[in-house]
């Protein structure tokens, strides 16, 4: 009876222990699955809406790395990645070398939400 009892109590912390496994796995997953649906709805913007709007190549280039830092650095918070700091770049020098700064465009809103 006692060796019963032993085993009862052994299988009971070993079902909770997977329990608490499976509710981190679904926390997780849960996770996972926001961080997917933001990546696959956020529009996507082409370079052709910069050259478009009557910017260089150069810009349109700067631009697109600047969303792919972005949609990179939203993956890792979103998954609860580490991230001591966080740096957003849009690196662009004019030819005197001085940076140009991106400007605003309402398309590019999506990312800075959810960055902040």
């Amino acid at each position: 009876q006692a060796e019963l009892e032993a085993l009862k109590e052994s299988h009971s912390v070993v079902v909770n222990e997977l329990n608490g496994k499976v509710d981190a796995l679904q926390t997780k997953n849960e996770s996972l699955t926001s961080a997917l649906q933001w990546a696959y709805a956020v529009e996507e913007i082409p370079p052709q809406h910069w050259l478009g709007r009557g910017y260089s190549e150069e810009y349109a280039d700067a631009m697109e790395n600047l969303l792919n830092s972005m949609k990179q650095t939203i993956a890792t918070l979103r998954l609860g990645g580490d991230c001591e700091t966080i740096a957003i770049d849009f690196d662009l020098r004019s030819e005197d070398e001085n940076y140009i700064r991106a400007d605003h465009d309402e398309l590019l809103l999506p990312y800075w939400k959810e960055l902040a």
